[in-house]
């Protein structure tokens, strides 16, 4: 799609002022995917048929009707000069070159509808050429009206699929119709963006616009789906599907993925402290949840604008946790512990949830029984104790519970004695908890 970013072009081009930019579209799968050409239309509005969504281009017809020029045709060997018929049944299309009062019976007889281009009584030239439309029919791209304007089935109203026009700079967003202004572009995203965070200038040198991409996500009809965005700068698309969810009452969510790529000691974003790109996006989505929430008082009560960051590191496991074979005895006794030393009881609570598939963005419950920290994930799914000294009374007061699964450290446990309960207060209280231990 070419997108406008800035109407007066850009100071920084070189050479030439550029004012536009392309955002590439890629499906892994096209048969499952649907778009439409120049500016997108929710897909709630659009029509259904085998061949995908579409929306007619408005009075984009294949063969003209009275509506269109008067120009009569007075001869038939133009190559625009041909009548249509078509077979819903069959899937087919015969051209053929006749006066709009000759008809093939056979034809008619066999379940075909004949459709001409015609002024009044008078011949006109159709829009493309037998070769085009016999393409375009071969492509899906043709509609085929069923309604019978004329005797003998004559009919003038086929249409173009998957165009929409954008007229006027005009666009639709949320299924609304609105005038094309800053909100689409970088101009104006840099505005927004400075605003958001109080700052003499953007904190971010290239955002993309939250209009844009609200419009682009309206392509979809679910209300629920998950948003990724794997270059995700400034954290927009985080600001898009707050915004979206803000407006429709949508269950959207997002995953920001982004390098923590150090920003310019120059730039207005160091000054204000940000020494990295995440750290924008983190206090942008922190930001514009706030505001959300502020500028729309009565509709966001239950808008959810929490979110967790999490960063990619190495295991936090030592590596005889996983290779103990590799290592002798004495050396064995080296280790005090399979964790490693720097990590928290949080780090260690999201690498269970890793190994055991449970989705990053699940409820979790700090607990405290018996003076120790428990972590209860999903409502009971998984419930965790990574402290020390971990005796009977907690380990009963899990057991009650009956979680799905159980995790704890494997020198947790305060004396040989409570080991050897462990096992058996789980046998009798919740036999059917997975033990896992780390």
């Amino acid at each position: 799609l070419s997108v406008e970013n800035n109407p007066k072009g850009r100071k920084n081009s070189s050479f030439i002022s550029v004012s536009s930019e392309y955002c590439l579209i890629f499906a892994k799968n096209k048969e499952k995917s649907f778009f439409v050409e120049n500016v997108p239309k929710k897909a709630s509005d659009m029509i259904l048929d085998e061949n995908g969504r579409y929306v007619h281009n408005s009075g984009k017809r294949v063969l003209v009707g009275e509506n269109s020029f008067n120009r009569e045709v007075t001869r038939l060997d133009s190559d625009k000069n041909y009548s249509v018929y078509y077979s819903k049944r069959k899937q087919n299309i015969v051209l053929k070159k006749e006066l709009i009062s000759q008809v093939d019976e056979s034809l008619l007889a066999d379940g075909y509808t004949k459709y001409y281009s015609f002024y009044k009584d008078h011949l006109v030239e159709n829009t493309y050429t037998e070769t085009k439309f016999k393409q375009l029919f071969i492509d899906g791209a043709l509609e085929f009206s069923e309604n019978k304007i004329y005797e003998k089935n004559f009919n003038d109203t086929i249409r173009i699929k998957s165009q929409l026009v954008n007229r006027e700079y005009e666009a639709i967003v949320s299924g609304k119709k609105q005038k094309y202004s800053m909100e689409l572009t970088t101009t104006g995203a840099g505005t927004q963006l400075k605003q958001l965070f109080n700052l003499k200038d953007s904190p971010f040198s290239a955002p993309k616009n939250i209009g844009f991409l609200r419009l682009l996500i309206t392509l979809f009809d679910s209300r629920e789906l998950m948003v990724l965005d794997f270059f995700s700068g400034s954290a927009t698309t985080a600001h898009a599907v707050m915004q979206l969810n803000a407006e429709d009452g949508g269950h959207r969510k997002f995953i920001m993925v982004q390098l923590p790529e150090a920003c310019d000691e120059k730039s207005e974003a160091f000054k204000a402290g940000y020494k990295n790109i995440c750290e924008i996006g983190k206090e942008r989505i922190r930001r514009a949840g706030k505001k959300i929430k502020e500028d729309n008082p009565l509709t966001t009560q239950d808008l959810d604008i929490g979110f967790r960051v999490l960063k990619l590191d190495s295991s936090n496991m030592e590596d005889i946790y996983y290779t103990p074979k590799e290592y002798m005895e004495k050396e064995i006794s080296l280790f005090v512990d399979n964790v490693k030393a720097d990590r928290s009881s949080e780090d260690l609570l999201f690498q269970v949830m890793l190994d055991l598939g449970t989705s990053l963005s699940s409820k979790i419950v700090k607990k405290e029984i018996a003076g120790k920290e428990v972590y209860d994930v999903a409502n009971g799914h998984i419930m965790a104790c990574f402290d020390k000294d971990v005796n009977d009374d907690v380990i009963t007061a899990i057991a009650k519970e009956k979680p799905s699964y159980i995790v704890k450290r494997d020198n947790s446990l305060a004396e040989d004695s409570v080991s050897i309960n462990f096992y058996q207060i789980f046998n009798t209280y919740s036999p059917n908890t997975e033990r896992r231990v780390i």
